[in-house]
């Protein structure tokens, strides 16, 4: 009766009750702290008694009355529909409910993402006032050139990423140096247009981060600064925050520098096409030869950082990765596992070594730590039990957490079972999230580790690169609004959450969907786990769990 009261996200103050019969304790809802719907989807349906009954499609929420529609708002039994919850004075969830929209019917393109945004609450859309802040922005000039800003257009920074991406925010180049590799990591200085305090900002740290659905994006930041004056587009001058990294032949970070600098990146790759030019040794994208030079300059500091990451013996989570196709209108057509290239892995190193500059860099002061915390003992065990029961035995002597999640990673190996070791493994981790205190990273194995490089997409990043300009400055603050790292980091936290709940929510329903048209085929798959009704299992050739 008590959680009728509330909706799944919710923030509620409880009052604890004692129950005399059965000296049990329970909550009773006084009040709901912080509303996280307002409004929610499901489908019109009726009872026996001919009253309207609407069922939430996820928001943790049994049937709840509906006010009868006007006639210009007739629905159909089944229908979909979003319906605005009232609540009292409290917040807390009345029994009736008015319709808001018809939206139509689940098979329709971008149903489950929409679905996916109300109920999780996910920001959507721009208000005119960010509108009007945004087509206010103009490009830089060349007055911000004077004094600390450096100029490095001249030399071959490139970026890669995947084929449709559009947000670049990160920039490489590498020189040989006498003790190794000078890595120049580039990052757009999104805080140079996005002002602590503005209506811009306050946006975006509302929604705490781009929210990645299977076909787009709900971005942190509006179109023209994420796709245009922060992205490091090929022969277009940009302001970045530059980090210069001196790292030794076997990967050890040995000096950094930090500055603000400006760019012009050289050439814009897609993984598969820097993975031509690793595997085959040819120029197929017609590059100038500075521009392959750091290409293949970048796989040996690559390779030298993957050595120092074994040495410290982070988790080594590298077997393959899910690939969706879709048809025009919005399904799923294929799951294919693809293995991960160096391409890829080039620029993940690169963005860890920047990452722990900028935590080094920022140590001991004002901070937001990307913080992940070390397993559970109990998670530990019922992990190597599992992966025991499925023929991948560890030795009692590996009791150290990150040694046995890397020996059963290995004993996995390139078998049809890797991908399922894998999840297992990332479901014996704690979560991840933002600190201002606690700053380790249990599978990176590093002592101090923050998000530097995606500030575009990420608000944590963004005050990270306030944090690094109000040090190199010598600045008495970094954020005019008053904000502190402890507020940023809570905030950051669940808004990533969220994002996954919602982008999880949506995939669930399009994996469902492309199943279902596989009824009456024969797949192999492995038993994950086994219940009184039932059992749960990963079909081997798409990675699609189901019970």
């Amino acid at each position: 009766r008590e959680a009728r009261k509330v909706l799944n996200g919710d923030r509620a103050l409880i009052r604890l009750v004692n129950q005399r019969k059965n000296d049990r304790v329970y909550g009773r809802v006084v009040k709901v702290l912080e509303i996280r719907h307002r409004e929610i989807i499901g489908r019109y349906e009726t009872d026996e008694f001919g009253r309207l009954l609407f069922v939430p499609t996820g928001a943790g929420k049994g049937p709840i009355r509906l006010r009868r529609p006007p006639r210009r708002k007739r629905v159909d039994s089944g229908q979909l529909l979003s319906v605005k919850v009232n609540r009292d004075s409290n917040g807390l969830v009345s029994s009736i409910a008015e319709i808001h929209e018809k939206l139509g019917d689940l098979s329709e393109k971008e149903m489950p993402q929409k679905i996916a945004i109300v109920n999780n609450g996910i920001r959507d859309g721009w208000s005119e006032e960010i509108r009007k802040e945004a087509l206010q922005l103009d490009r830089w000039s060349e007055k911000e050139m004077g004094g600390r800003r450096k100029d490095l257009r001249s030399f071959p920074f490139i970026t890669i990423d995947g084929k449709d991406a559009k947000d670049f925010d990160d920039s490489v180049y590498v020189e040989k140096s006498e003790t190794g590799y000078s890595l120049s990591v580039a990052i757009a200085d999104v805080s140079f247009y996005v002002k602590a305090g503005g209506s811009l900002d306050r946006e975006a740290f509302e929604r705490g981060n781009s929210v990645y659905f299977s076909q787009s994006v709900i971005s942190m930041l509006p179109e023209k600064l994420s796709n245009d004056l922060c992205s490091l587009l090929p022969d277009e001058d940009r302001l970045v925050l530059v980090v210069r990294l001196e790292i030794s032949n076997t990967g050890r970070l040995q000096e950094f520098e930090f500055s603000e600098a400006v760019i012009n990146s050289k050439k814009r790759f897609t993984y598969d096409e820097v993975q031509s030019i690793y595997n085959d040794g040819l120029n197929t994208a017609n590059v100038p030869n500075s521009v392959l030079d750091n290409l293949i300059r970048l796989k040996e500091v690559y390779h030298a950082l993957a050595h120092a990451r074994s040495e410290r013996k982070g988790l080594s989570l590298d077997g393959p990765e899910i690939r969706y196709d879709f048809d025009k209108g919005g399904r799923i057509t294929s799951i294919q596992l693809v293995p991960r290239e160096d391409s890829q892995k080039v620029i993940e190193e690169c963005m860890i070594a920047a990452n722990v500059a900028a935590a080094k860099f920022l140590n001991e002061s004002e901070m937001l730590y990307r913080h992940h915390p070390e397993p559970d003992p109990e998670k530990i065990e019922e992990l190597r039990q599992e992966a025991k029961r499925m023929g991948f035995v560890a030795s009692p002597a590996l009791d150290d957490s990150v040694t046995l999640c890397n020996h059963l990673l290995e004993l996995a190996g390139k078998s049809k079972a890797r991908l399922l070791i894998e999840s297992m493994v990332m479901r014996a981790q704690k979560l991840a999230s933002y600190s201002s205190y606690e700053k380790s990273h249990f599978g990176l194995s590093l002592p101090h580790y923050t998000h530097f490089t995606s500030p575009i997409r990420r608000y944590s990043d963004l005050i990270v690169h306030r944090l690094i300009k109000k040090k190199l400055r010598n600045s008495s603050s970094y954020d005019e609004a008053g904000l502190s790292t402890d507020s940023v980091a809570v905030q950051c936290s669940s808004c990533e959450r969220r994002a996954e709940e919602a982008t999880r929510e949506e995939m669930a329903y399009l994996k469902c969907e492309f199943m279902s048209r596989q009824i009456g085929h024969s797949h192999s798959a492995i038993v994950v786990s086994i219940l009184d009704s039932g059992v749960y299992a990963q079909i081997l050739s798409n990675a699609v769990e189901g019970f």
